[in-house]
């Protein structure tokens, strides 16, 4: 019998960047990226109609005292939020398997590192490898949140700024103006949270590989008496990853202040102009409610994108760990051959329900 033909271990094609490993993880979850986007946004414009048919219903059934219309509306309210609970729903859903699967994949293939490859980390313990290929797994894959609520929020809002220009041109150039100024600001850190945030996950790492190896040799230490040196160890560890973490949140307070402060200035101005075209005659009561609504609901769409913003910098930085890892353990191409055509098969064996 002759022997199985064999291949060598190839390189597992792996991105050698943050941003191509997120990339690779988009397309990799395209067929649940693309059906969750579109649902969720619909939901943020089923969000925006909302005021903008209390507007309408104010003008054509309220005003005029018109109980048929009034009837219509009612019905037409049911079915606009209808369709904004069950989009948001099943948008939610497709988006939040897609993140689950991916974080699954993600630790599958950190895991298989330092399984297979020698020198995998060389210089980093046991517990920073667990933490790189569990936690910081996790936090890469939150892109797909990212995509999800973020990429429907910008599309929100540009449907609210087309509104908005269609109504009234100086309340549509305020909201036009003002918003990408808004999230400009809130852009600006994400470079530094993400700095912040792949400290803290180092410094959570080195926390675990300090319990770890605590508690691998805990009955050497009690055998010799290092309760309290190893708590002291290990306290020190955790406060250093509790500091980590308030430096991270307290970027991440400052991005979210920034975006609420610039979107409270626009909706400031959007009401001044709106007030001053009802005060001249030149916008219905109506209209002015559905402007008023809209400038408000504006706040939800930009308070998403600038929580987006700070969780891009954490998925980012992660997601450099991740690369930083299979980098430090190549594919070793001179190891043993692997025959093709090999298989394992167990017969006989009985498992319980």
């Amino acid at each position: 019998m002759s022997a199985p033909t064999s291949t060598r271990r190839q390189d597992t094609g792996i991105p050698s960047t943050a941003n191509g490993l997120l990339l690779r993880a988009i397309g990799r979850r395209k067929r649940l990226v693309g059906p969750g986007l579109v649902l969720m946004t619909m939901w943020q414009l089923c969000e925006a109609l909302v005021p903008i048919a209390i507007g309408v219903i104010v003008d054509r059934a309220i005003i005029p005292l018109d109980a048929t219309a009034m009837l219509w509306s009612v019905l037409g309210l049911i079915a606009l939020f209808t369709v904004l609970s069950l989009s948001y729903r099943f948008g939610a859903r497709l988006s939040n398997r897609a993140l689950q699967e991916e974080a699954h994949d993600l630790r599958v293939e950190a895991t298989r590192v330092p399984l297979t490859r020698r020198r995998a980390m060389d210089d980093a313990s046991s517990g920073d490898v667990l933490s790189v290929c569990s936690a910081d797994a996790d936090v890469a894959a939150l892109v797909f949140r990212q995509i999800a609520l973020g990429g429907s929020a910008l599309i929100g809002i540009v449907g609210i700024s087309a509104y908005l220009l269609w109504t009234d041109l100086l309340v549509g150039l305020i909201v036009l103006i003002g918003v990408p100024l808004s999230l400009v600001l809130v852009a600006l850190p994400s470079r530094v949270i993400s700095r912040h945030s792949t400290a803290q996950q180092t410094a959570i790492g080195m926390a675990s590989s300090r319990a770890t190896d605590i508690m691998t040799g805990l009955r050497v230490l009690k055998a010799g008496g290092g309760e309290r040196w190893a708590a002291e160890q290990y306290r020190d560890a955790s406060r250093a990853a509790a500091d980590a973490g308030i430096v991270t949140a307290e970027r991440t307070g400052r991005v979210q202040g920034i975006g609420s402060l610039g979107m409270a200035v626009v909706l400031a101005l959007v009401l001044l102009a709106a007030g001053y075209r009802v005060l001249s005659g030149e916008m219905a009561i109506g209209t002015l409610v559905s402007v008023v609504g809209v400038a408000v609901f504006f706040e939800e769409p930009v308070r998403l994108i600038t929580a987006m913003v700070s969780i891009f910098a954490r998925s980012h930085g992660a997601a450099q760990r991740l690369v930083d890892l299979q980098a430090s353990a190549p594919v070793d191409e001179s190891g043993s051959e692997v025959p093709e055509g090999s298989h394992l098969q167990v017969s006989g064996l009985e498992l319980p329900d």
